[in-house]
């Protein structure tokens, strides 16, 4: 079985939004790390797929869309 994989725009990172178990895999950009400081930081166009629900537990989105993703061709 082939899995579709996705791109993230924001970290360059590769990965397949449904692992071979089936389970749902939600992409999280990994921070910058100042190499002087070693403070991490948010890198630009961070992207969070972990999911937001509401108070009264409807699905409203992602945690933060950031520079998107696009299919690996």
């Amino acid at each position: 079985m082939k899995l579709a994989l996705r791109r993230c725009l924001g970290c360059g990172g590769v990965y397949p939004p449904v692992q071979r178990d089936g389970y749902s895999y939600y992409h999280v950009c990994p921070p910058l790390r100042d190499e002087k400081t070693g403070v991490e930081t948010l890198r630009p166009g961070h992207r969070d797929e972990n999911l937001v629900h509401d108070s009264a537990g409807k699905l409203v989105g992602i945690v933060a869309e950031g520079a998107g993703s696009e299919p690996v061709k």
